[in-house]
């Protein structure tokens, strides 16, 4: 999804450049900077070469209040409708700064796709006096006059006292729109409703002309075109900017300072204004540098984390599948474990700002675990460096995890394809209990290069890939997720594929794998035995004589993990029951 930003400015170009490089140069961005700015041609010139700004223009001298702010804003609509580059279009000021990250400004849209994001009220308002129509109905010269000077303040407080008292009123142009509304002149629409207001504009004017004498038209204008449309039934009457409604800091509503730092952060607001220097200098800080940053990395949804090995005939299929995702907030950390290839230069090739590479001497656990600690994101994905991702992977897993908060690792199906092998696909166990038992049974029941982990668990209870567990390292962190609480399930899709080649691992260390596997499976079955006889004393101390018959070899170890199967199969199906009676 892409985003611009449409901008008043009439100051501060440093703060200007400030809100363009805090979305790391990825907005598309139009700029109409007040003809009485001090911002000098050598700043605009800075400005307009800086990626993705697209306008940087002086076409109209503004006054608050005045008709030429609606002026400068539908300027900027026209131009940046006429592009058609972005999907949402935020129209700020100068004077704001975002307080969240890019990663969670992009998701807040993601998640609220084809929402209108506009402040309104119907008009007239019982808060104002008569409805605050005097505001429309008087002729006010705003363009004219400079609320900044004294003497000008004089004389359009004489204006509306003549016209008060003369009882001079123009006629409310409520033929065009039947009901009037207004608002703040902040929000944030879809390109489709801009280029619905631009178009408006162009095809129906009288009522934006007739405007030119209202007092700031701009908080009315957009507001009762789109709330008299079909885009009504789209709009959140919230425009998502912080913005503080009382006279503090020599002004109204209040230029911020540091004191607005906690509310601006615990709020839903995208954007907070008015930032003012020197009083905002602190603030700004905070929201630049705070500990946040920190909270910036935590905050990244994703971390796609793959350690690589002699694999440069696939690389950049392999990275190409990553980077192409559906969904594109990640990073995407990539181990170089001591390849001796043309690897590492592939990699080092691509100019993806997402991607972060990490080189490690040859030691595939140690790789991995560099990537696990390295990793950002709230979910950890793991990839393969031979096979490919579809495009919606990350999508699918992100949407699973996030309304299913009690899993902590999720896999999905995969097809399989290369060397040797027609193209097919493996099913693993969906549910929870599925893939308890075929453990149980003997099986690794995920595929490695398909999980999708909870970061947190991993660190809340020290867990990663094990070097005591080299070659089924992957199998004993599924193993070691399930005894520590963790929640497990895979997605019946084939959302990967797969890559068997001559010198995959399974095929030259199968032995060893094997080896590896069965400690891994025998571990396990000893926490469930242990699980059993905690839940049934009895039942426990048969499980303890069929392990001295097993280790005797009276039994063969087969039957002992039939019996398993046979009464945790029993356990699970009597706890869920209890948990339906429960909820019920």
């Amino acid at each position: 999804m892409k985003h611009a930003l449409l901008i008043l400015a009439h100051k501060n170009a440093d703060h200007l450049a400030g809100i363009i490089r805090f979305f790391q140069e990825e907005f598309y961005v139009y700029i109409h900077i007040d003809k009485k700015s001090t911002i000098s041609s050598e700043e605009r010139a800075t400005l307009r070469a800086m990626k993705n700004v697209r306008l940087v223009e002086s076409r109209y001298s503004i006054n608050w209040g005045g008709y030429h702010v609606l002026k400068g804003v539908l300027y900027l609509m026209k131009m940046a409708a006429g592009e058609g580059l972005a999907d949402y279009y935020h129209l700020i000021s100068g004077q704001d700064f975002p307080t969240k990250s890019p990663g969670e400004f992009l998701r807040y849209f993601e998640q609220r796709k084809d929402t209108e994001f506009l402040d309104y009220f119907t008009r007239p308002d019982k808060e104002w006096e008569k409805g605050g129509n005097n505001k429309l109905t008087f002729y006010s010269l705003y363009d004219f006059l400079n609320i900044n000077k004294p003497c000008h303040v004089a004389v359009l407080r004489q204006l509306d006292k003549w016209q008060k008292k003369l009882d001079i009123r123009r006629k409310l142009p409520l033929g065009q729109y039947p009901v009037l509304y207004g608002g703040s002149c902040w929000w944030s629409l879809t390109r489709e409703c801009l280029q619905y207001v631009v178009q408006q504009t162009e095809q129906r004017p009288f009522f934006y002309r007739w405007l030119r004498f209202a007092f700031a038209p701009d908080e009315v204008y957009v507001q009762t075109v789109l709330l008299n449309s079909p885009f009504r039934l789209r709009i959140e009457n919230d425009n998502l900017r912080y913005i503080c409604w009382e006279k503090r800091n020599g002004n109204y509503p209040a230029n911020l300072d540091e004191t607005d730092f906690a509310k601006i952060i615990k709020s839903n607001k995208l954007f907070a204004r008015k930032i003012e220097y020197p009083i905002s200098t602190e603030l700004m800080n905070k929201l630049k540098n705070r500990e946040e940053q920190d909270v910036r990395k935590d905050e990244l949804p994703i971390s796609v984390v793959m350690a690589v090995y002699n694999t440069a005939p696939y690389l950049r299929e392999c990275v190409d599948s990553i980077l192409n995702q559906s969904f594109q907030d990640f990073e995407f950390i990539i181990v170089d474990d001591g390849s001796t290839d043309d690897g590492l230069s592939i990699l080092k090739s691509y100019k993806d700002p997402r991607i972060r590479i990490i080189e490690n001497k040859h030691d595939y656990i140690d790789s991995l675990n560099k990537g696990l600690n390295a990793a950002r994101g709230t979910y950890i994905a793991h990839m393969d460096s031979d096979d490919i991702s579809s495009a919606e992977r990350l999508s699918m897993q992100y949407n699973f995890m996030e309304s299913h908060p009690e899993i902590v690792l999720c896999g999905s199906w995969h097809n399989i394809f290369g060397v040797g092998h027609p193209t097919t696909y493996r099913a693993f166990p969906r549910s929870y209990n599925e893939i308890v038992l075929n453990i149980i049974h003997g099986e690794n029941p995920m595929s490695h290069p398909t999980v999708f982990i909870r970061r947190e668990f991993l660190i809340a209870h020290q867990l990663q890939y094990s070097q005591d567990s080299i070659y089924a390292e992957d199998f004993r962190l599924w193993v070691e997720i399930i005894k520590a609480g963790g929640r497990v399930e895979n997605l019946p899709v084939c959302i990967h594929s797969y890559r068997q080649s001559e010198n995959q691992l399974i095929r030259v260390r199968s032995k060893e794998m094997s080896a590896m596997a069965s400690q891994v499976y025998y571990d396990f079955l000893e926490y469930v035995m242990g699980i059993l006889g905690e839940e049934n004393e009895k039942l426990g101390l048969v499980m303890e004589q069929l392990i001295l018959l097993v280790n005797e070899g009276t039994v063969p170890y087969a039957a002992l993990r039939e019996f398993v199967y046979e009464t945790y199969s029993d356990y699970l199906y009597h706890n869920d029951r209890k948990s339906v009676i429960e909820s019920e």
